[in-house]
């Protein structure tokens, strides 16, 4: 088996992770089996996403990894009630103590429910003829070869609770957060990977209203971002498929928005501007107030390991999840699904696992420094702080400042937002000038005497 290409390939977990994974193995492996846990849904929150009721954005970066593997999606999307805002023009964002100044008009983004997108991807994946769903399947254990070196195959239970071997050359772990990779390395011999924790005990708090009619004046949008480590409360309005806004309030460090109705209000006039109550405070409710829990970002570094079994890979949450706030995750897990194409076309025997890790962790680099860095700034955040920590805080804190008042400066900024740019891009004359300006203007600053 090890002496040919990839012919069969099992991707566990039908989360947005595991649909582009199959999608992109789809292209390139004569056989593709999707096994996930939750039953066949056409539509609605999954019981696997228990994320999937509050607010998802999708990173520039990510709509167009997207939209070069399902081409037609955006549109697809905006058929069935998607609303695509202008990002520097048509959202208003509080963050960092300022609202932010219209920006530059081309970065365009869509904005829909986490179900809506996962629905409209799921049915491109499954009409894929080479792609076999197996839902209301779980995933036992891989089976390894007599060696102990190569994956031969997958043992599943099925809905009636029968035991199968999946005889495959891949598997692809997609299961989220929730994933066992580490215990069946463990099982078989192998070193689990280490574990780097951001602990910043984050709670969303969501629930769904009737649009108003001049709710948000011009804007389509509201974002209000807290100054950390001064405020710990924050919160979104954004529009969703029929004619609905999804509003999610969140806090940090164990201060958490109520799941009652009239302490989710009282949080909302809570916030460091009105402008979020000020919205929802005579708008029309749609739904109970939805809660989900988010303890800690985690980042499994598999790519420090030497020594993996052959065609045993992971991606997604199962390698790494961030803090929901920053809106990475739907966006990295379309870089996990180019680097895992890449990998099985150079490697068409998926031999070198960890050289398929290593090459996910230098596109994971970046958006988890962006995240842990920020939730670092709470002296309650439980992590790893490197000696070079408090000088970044510090020049991210003169960038935001800049966005606004600086048009250019948050056109600069949203690029790296937006993951379009690589970290180099803080380093951009634009806001070097911008904050050495500011600098220089508080040195020159007289200091009144007391």
């Amino acid at each position: 088996m090890t002496g040919r290409p990839v012919q069969h390939a099992v991707v566990i977990g039908g989360g947005i992770a595991g649909l582009l994974a199959a999608r992109t193995l789809a292209e390139q492996v004569s056989h593709v089996t999707l096994v996930e846990r939750d039953v066949d849904l056409a539509a609605g929150p999954r019981p696997g996403a228990p994320q999937g009721q509050h607010v998802h954005a999708l990173l520039k970066a990510g709509e167009r990894h997207l939209e070069r593997l399902f081409p037609g999606l955006v549109a697809e999307l905006e058929a069935r009630g998607s609303t695509r805002v202008r990002f520097a023009r048509d959202i208003r964002w509080f963050h960092h103590g300022v609202w932010a100044v219209e920006g530059p008009a081309d970065l365009t983004v869509q904005l829909q429910s986490r179900p809506l997108l996962e629905d409209v991807i799921r049915r491109r994946v499954l009409a894929c003829p080479s792609v076999e769903h197996q839902p209301d399947t779980t995933a036992l254990q891989p089976v390894l070869d007599p060696t102990g070196q190569r994956v031969v195959g997958l043992e599943v239970r099925t809905a009636g609770g029968a035991v199968r071997h999946l005889a495959t050359d891949l598997v692809v772990d997609a299961s989220g957060r929730g994933s066992r990779l580490p215990t069946w390395l463990a099982q078989a011999g192998y070193a689990p990977p280490a574990e780097e924790r951001v602990a910043m005990d984050l709670r969303y708090a969501s629930r769904v209203y009737r649009r108003a009619a001049h709710g948000l004046g011009q804007a389509r949008v509201l974002m209000v971002s807290p100054t950390a480590p001064a405020e710990t409360r924050g919160g979104t309005i954004t529009p969703i498929e029929d004619d609905a806004w999804l509003v999610t309030l969140f806090g940090y460090v164990g201060d958490h928005p109520p799941a009652d109705a009239d302490g989710f209000l009282a949080f909302a006039r809570s916030l460091s501007v009105p402008d979020l109550y000020d919205a929802i405070s005579t708008a029309e409710p749609l739904s109970d107030v939805q809660r989900y829990h988010f303890p800690y970002a985690r980042w499994r570094h598999y790519e420090r390991l030497r020594r993996l079994p052959a065609g045993l890979l992971a991606v997604g949450d199962a390698v790494c999840s961030f803090d929901p706030v920053f809106g990475q995750g739907m966006t990295v897990g379309t870089f996990g699904a180019h680097v895992l194409a890449e990998f099985v076309r150079r490697d068409r025997r998926a031999q070198d696992t960890p050289a398929y890790f290593r090459a996910l962790a230098r596109r994971l680099t970046v958006p988890w420094l962006l995240a842990s860095s920020e939730d670092l700034r709470y002296p309650a955040t439980v992590g790893r702080r490197l000696f070079w920590l408090g000088w970044l805080q510090a020049y991210a804190g003169h960038v935001f400042a800049l966005t606004g008042n600086d048009p250019r400066a948050y056109g600069v900024f949203l690029g790296a937002m937006h993951l379009l740019d690589g970290p180099a891009i803080m380093a951009h004359p634009t806001l070097v000038r911008g904050v050495l300006a500011r600098l220089l203007a508080r040195r020159a600053t007289p200091v009144a005497p007391h």
